[in-house]
């Protein structure tokens, strides 16, 4: 067997002492950059905290120092990009470090030996021991802390490794030697007996160095034992016995165990037959790797949303959280995957597998692995991504599917696959072989669009609870609701606590940004700078404002523009432009006023559920908005279409408003006036539109939409407003065409009735107001105003 190891370009060796070798050869680095590869090595793939770094030896103060000669070295290493710095701590790309891939190619051993393949097993054996270039892990690095016991338990490792591959040797050999002595082997049987004679003599002569080095380790004695009755005979193995008897007596003062002295009486008497069975392996528990990474911050009014992600953890073993980006939905499933999400499904294992899971539960718990594929950039790279991230071998020809879903096995793992929305078929694709083999696999993913798998379970996760005024506050209300209180907080973590008199500027600014949980951090990050009111002016018309100043936050959450940027690529180029012309609405809209929007955008019928799928648009009930932060971008990208898509806008609803002004005319009063109260917004926009933009935008538009609204007006109130629009309509145009006539008697013109500031005098005549709508001296209704 040999120790040697061929280098491979771009490796980070600790099986040894510490080096990073490159194309040419070693990198060098100074001391301080080595130790931080080998601790970082040690837990390769994982983010080891600032804590983690510094109990394991990583001076705090030269860390920056040593993080840029580790990151140089890397890159003349050929690992560009290997080192990453998060928020929460380091991390270096699992996929070169020789720790990792040892231990991958050890389970994978294991496994073949467990199994009965005792010559694959030993293959492996080797595969995993030649990556050892001497019999000391991270040879001249000084750690401390967990460094310094995983480095110990590496050493252990190794020992017990060699061991098992002695194990797998032997048995091998005494079944030749058995088979080569019945009477009737063949000339095949007995070369095969002579070989393995041979090999347990090489394996007996390693076994008098193992047994030197390690005196009290038993195993090695009765793997010696065992050797020596097979290529030398019964009395030499007795005097193996007889050393270890007397090894025993002299440094511990006592005896060998029961199994050494069954070995040494079943070979006194020859009788190979009777070589103890190994031990029953332990079931493997998961590894404890890419662990969700630790929060910072208080989660704020999603402990509703978290008892439904449990519910549907506990009946779905797919789980998606779906919502527009910046809503939280990361920090959502790092909350969710510290619950007892396994509890339900391990209580319900029934079969044969569930009883494992249940052991294993019970002994060390289900485990959460967390993998981020913000950086992933096909579909097609994502269960390489997981492995690297899991740590697991990425040979050539070998399938990454395979040595994911045979590291998890039927162990009670909960996957967490975050930020998959450019990636959705990839993922849905992994899920779906993974869960297909994997009985005791969850998953959890983040995503602004479902991932479209079977049996998906989707959790939308909205904005945050806004108050339901945006005045006559105090900060003891705004903390009630979890909004305004996320702002209070991160302003207060900012150094500059809100004043009391700023509370309705909080409220009225998180009404300004819909809730929206990554808008609500970016606008409390200028609280330093700016006093809540003046964020509040800001942002209306500088979209730069909501911009993070910390240079490691994800560019996706650096600015709102940057989240909704990254969703919108991945729609076609014509469903961007229909995104864009959505901004002109004002409030909600319905599929009709959609379709005449994108009338002029792009012809696919799918557009406006592609924006929903892509959590860029909002549905209730068959309305649809767009969050005020999106809207707000969406402007901006409008950009020359903007005065073509307010006309298609105003035009519609100029039409909307005519047709609904005939059905407040006859038996449809209350389909008109519903239809009328849920666009009041957008017919305001349109009036303000049709009233600046050039007379040939929709002719004579704004004296059509003011007579179309007139009867409404008066129903509902607006006697004021209503005068103003046509007052204006008509110094506008003097002289109206016929299709603008004002009705004849009996019915009062429109004109009389709303330039009045004042209810009609009961001597006039009124048409009988709708059952449900209130009579003309009401005030404004909420839902117009």
């Amino acid at each position: 067997m040999t120790d040697g190891l061929r280098v491979r370009p771009g490796q980070v060796r600790l099986l040894g002492a510490v080096e990073l070798a490159g194309p040419g050869g070693p990198v060098p680095l100074a001391t301080g950059a080595r130790r931080l590869l080998a601790v970082l090595g040690l837990r390769g793939g994982e983010i080891v905290g600032w804590a983690q770094l510094s109990a394991a030896g990583i001076d705090p103060v030269a860390l920056d120092r040593d993080s840029a000669a580790l990151a140089g070295g890397l890159a003349r290493g050929g690992l560009r990009g290997a080192l990453q710095t998060r928020a929460a701590g380091m991390r270096l790309a699992g996929r070169y470090v020789d720790v990792l891939r040892y231990h991958d190619e050890l389970r994978r051993a294991r496994s073949r030996r467990t199994a009965g393949d005792l010559p694959g097993a030993v293959t492996l054996y080797d595969r995993a021991l030649a990556r050892w270039r001497s019999d000391t892990p991270l040879d001249g690095i000084a750690l401390t802390g967990w460094a310094a016991a995983e480095a110990k338990r590496l050493r252990e490792s190794r020992t017990r490794a060699r061991e098992e591959r002695w194990d797998c040797v032997l048995r091998t050999a005494a079944a030749a030697v058995r088979a080569s002595g019945a009477p009737v082997a063949d000339r095949a049987a007995v070369r095969a007996g002579i070989d393995a004679t041979k090999a347990a003599e090489v394996a007996a002569s390693e076994l008098e160095a193992g047994v030197v080095r390690h005196p009290l380790r038993e195993r090695r004695w009765e793997l010696l034992l065992t050797a020596t009755l097979l290529s030398r005979g019964r009395a030499a193995a007795r005097s193996v016995y007889e050393r270890a008897l007397q090894t025993f007596a002299d440094q511990l003062g006592v005896e060998p165990g029961e199994r050494l002295r069954a070995l040494a009486a079943a070979a006194e008497r020859g009788d190979i037959a009777e070589l103890p069975a190994p031990a029953r392996p332990q079931p493997r528990m998961p590894r404890r790797v890419a662990a969700p990474p630790v929060p910072l911050t208080s989660l704020l009014g999603r402990d509703a949303l978290l008892d439904d992600i449990d519910v549907r953890l506990a009946g779905h073993r797919l789980v998606t959280l779906v919502g527009p980006g910046g809503a939280g939905k990361t920090r959502l499933a790092i909350a969710a995957a510290g619950r007892p999400w396994a509890s339900a499904s391990v209580a319900a294992a029934t079969d044969e597998a569930g009883a494992l899971l249940g052991e294993q539960a019970s002994a060390g718990g289900p485990v959460a692995w967390f993998v981020d594929l913000t950086v992933v950039d096909r579909p097609g790279k994502v269960p390489a991504a997981v492995a690297e991230t899991l740590g697991l071998r990425q040979d050539p020809g070998l399938d990454p599917v395979d040595a994911i879903a045979e590291e998890i096995g039927a162990h009670e793992v909960l996957l967490v696959l975050d930020n998959c929305e450019h990636l959705v078929a990839g993922c849905g694709e992994l899920a779906r072989q993974l869960l297909a083999r994997c009985p005791g696999l969850r998953i959890l993913a983040t995503s602004r669009a479902p991932l479209r798998a079977d049996d998906e379970a989707i959790v939308p996760v909205p904005p945050l609870p806004l108050p339901t005024a945006v005045a006559g506050h105090t900060l003891a209300d705004l903390a009630t609701h979890a909004a305004t209180r996320l702002f209070l907080e991160r302003a207060q973590a900012r150094g500059r606590p809100v004043p009391e008199g700023s509370a309705d500027a909080v409220a009225q600014l998180c009404v300004e940004l819909d809730g929206l949980p990554l808008a609500i951090e970016l606008a409390a990050a200028r609280t330093p700078l700016l006093s809540v009111p003046e964020i509040v002016a800001r942002i209306r018309t500088d979209q730069r404002l909501l911009h993070s100043p910390d240079p490691t936050t994800p560019p996706r959450h650096r600015t709102v523009a940057a989240a909704v940027e990254s969703s919108l690529e991945q729609l076609p180029p014509d469903v961007q432009v229909f995104f864009d012309r959505l901004a002109v609405f004002a409030g909600g809209f319905d599929t009709g006023a959609a379709d005449a929007m994108r009338a002029g955008a792009s012809s696919d019928p799918t557009a406006l559920d592609q924006l929903v799928n892509a959590s860029l648009v909002e549905e209730n009930a068959g309305r649809y908005r767009l969050l005020m932060p999106i809207r707000r971008h969406a402007l901006a990208r409008l950009h020359a279409d903007a005065p073509a898509a307010r006309t298609a806008h105003a035009a519609h609803y100029l039409r909307v408003a005519e047709a609904a002004d005939t059905d407040l005319r006859g038996h449809a009063q209350e389909v008109g006036l519903a239809r009328l109260r849920a666009d009041a917004a957008n017919l305001r926009a349109a009036m303000s539109w049709l009233a600046e933009a050039r007379p040939s935008a929709v002719p004579y538009g704004d004296l059509r939409l003011a007579t179309a609204l007139a009867m409404f007006c008066r129903v509902e109130g607006h006697y004021q407003e209503a005068r103003a629009w046509l007052a204006a309509a008509l110094a506008r145009h003097p002289a109206p065409p016929s299709c603008c006539a004002v009705p004849p008697p009996p019915t009062p013109p429109c004109s009389r009735c709303c330039c009045a500031t004042t209810p009609p005098p009961p001597s006039t005549p009124a048409p009988p107001a709708p059952r449900t709508a209130p009579s003309a001296t009401a005030g404004p209704r909420p839902g117009w105003r």
